[in-house]
């Protein structure tokens, strides 16, 4: 009788099969959970950005606003208008930022333009004066791409608020 020393081909065969099959959710999983997290910075970033847009226009007196106002732009571009330059300057928001990451060489402020190019911003500023009240109504979005370069996958964090004014006696 003959004694076997090694398995076959077809038992190897079988292994890596059984082997593929066991690990393949693993890997599903993983990439998942990697588009995920991925995901949960862009929206935190751009809920770091429509807040601080929303403070930037809360601050002002309710007199500067200007009415009926939509502002709309990429948040890495320069401001459309000069009234409300300061609230698009990503520059000072992330000023101070100067760390290095060993592996890119690059600082802080660069990963964060490279993760913010597509971020797009939307204010809409709406006056209303009547009976003695004024209130503003201010609409801050802020959009991303959740995939990079699919327009169909882009998702919004939008905040809603209301200044009020002095009243009129």
């Amino acid at each position: 009788m003959l004694k076997r020393k090694a398995f076959s081909m077809i038992e190897v065969m079988c292994a890596i099969c059984i082997f593929a099959l066991a690990i393949l959710p693993l890997v599903w999983l993983g990439s998942n959970q990697t588009k995920g997290a991925y995901s949960a910075s862009k929206h935190m970033m751009a809920s770091q950005l429509a807040s601080s847009y929303m403070d930037n226009i809360l601050k002002r007196p309710y007199e500067d606003l200007i009415n009926n106002t939509k502002i709309e732009g990429k948040v890495l571009d320069s401001p459309p208008t000069d009234k409300y330059e300061e609230l698009f300057d990503l520059s000072s928001m992330i000023s101070g930022l100067s760390d290095t990451s060993e592996e890119s060489g690059r600082s802080a402020e660069d990963n964060i333009r490279a993760s913010a190019k597509n971020f797009r911003y939307s204010i809409e500023i709406n006056k209303f004066e009547s009976n003695n009240e004024k209130v503003a109504k201010i609409v801050v979005s802020v959009s991303y791409l959740v995939v990079e370069g699919n327009n169909d996958s882009r998702q919004y964090v939008t905040l809603t608020s209301l200044k009020f004014g002095e009243r009129n006696g």
